[in-house]
Order: structure tokens, then sequence, then C-alpha cells
């Protein structure tokens, strides 16, 4: 009882290496370093308020922080290293050997000729915009136009997981988020002009 409490006052104060003692003697903690968060909370929790109730003999107060120590273990891992029905979650940007993360070797039936195809509009004013994109800036305009796709950060990943080599090294966002500013201007620019009379066109 009395090392928790010592354990305690050294997350208070800081002192890692007393949790660490701790865990390792009194948790038996193998790895205590990569449970140190957990521990910590725990230590930090409403445990003491057993202390003058007469219940908090060791047993009893290892009985209640094993389980609490688990529970924030659980909380503070990421959701990609939780398992899933038996079966963890593996993130698409995990490296898979020579320069490629696994986002790389999925297949997909979404190809550039695929996107420009699909795109037979029959407002011409539609066409006269997409004209004055740059071809992968165009080609994020129609992923986007597509159904599912939910943002201009997402047509923009697409585009660039088809276009790797062309695109390499382009954010997503920042692409999408410049499709997205071009097109309002274009557009606002080509509704002006042909909403403008004769002797106004410029």
């Amino acid at each position: 009882m009395q090392s928790a409490i010592t354990a305690r006052n050294a997350v208070i104060e800081g002192d890692r290496a007393e949790v660490d003692t701790f865990s390792r003697l009194w948790l038996r903690l193998d790895r205590p370093a990569a449970w140190r968060p957990a521990v910590e909370m725990a230590l930090l929790g409403n445990w003491v308020s057993t202390l003058g109730d007469g219940t908090a003999d060791t047993h009893a107060l290892l009985g209640r922080l094993v389980p609490q120590v688990q529970a924030e273990h659980r909380y503070l891992q990421p959701l990609w290293d939780r398992k899933v029905r038996g079966a963890r979650t593996i993130l698409l940007g995990s490296p898979a050997g020579d320069d490629r993360v696994l986002g790389d070797l999925l297949v997909t039936s979404v190809t550039p000729e695929s996107l420009v195809l699909a795109a037979e509009f029959t407002d011409p004013r539609i066409s006269a915009v997409l004209r004055q994109l740059q071809p992968s800036e165009r080609l994020v305009a129609l992923q986007w136009a597509r159904p599912g796709t939910t943002s201009w950060s997402e047509a923009a990943a697409r585009v660039i997981a088809v276009e790797a080599a062309r695109l390499e090294g382009i954010v997503p966002f920042a692409l999408g988020e410049r499709v997205r500013r071009k097109l309002k201007r274009l557009g606002d620019r080509h509704t002006a002009r042909t909403s403008a009379g004769p002797g106004e066109a410029r």
C-alpha cells in the first residue's frame, strides 16, 4: 500500500523511474515504459478514497489498480493498434518495401481515362471552365463530381493514388483546395463574361 502511495507521489513529481519500479515489482509488467501512461492514470485515480475505510490492504488495492491500468492502456492505444474481431487494422501508409506503402498496392478500377470518359457534360459552361485547368486539376474536379466522393481532399487523394509517379509529393488537401478555389474563380469569371452585354464583354 505504501508503495502505491509512493508511486502516486512519483507521478505527481514526474519521477518516471519510481513509477516504472512500481509497475515492475507490484503490477508484474515486463515493459513498464510502454505501460507508464496507463499506470500513471490509474495511480492518479480515486483509489485513495479507500485508504480511510479499512478496505485498502495490498491485495484489495492491487485488485483495483490492475484492471484500471489495463483499461487505461486500452484507451490509450491508437485505433490502428487495436484488434477488431480478432484482426488488426493496418494503416494504408504503412511501409510495404521498395519505397512504397500499402495504399500503393490497392487495386482500383479508377483510371484517368475513365474519369475523362465519364465526364460528358451537356452544359457547355462546365466544359469551358474545365478546359482552363491543368490536366491533374481537371482530374480532381471530375473525381469530385463522381458519386461517393465526399470532399475535395478525397478527390485529390484518389487522383494522386492513380497518378502517383506524376504527382509524387503532392498533399491531397493542398491540391483539392487549390482546385476548389480555382474552379470558383474561373466559374465566377465565366459567369460575369457570359452575362455581360456585347459592349461590356472583354
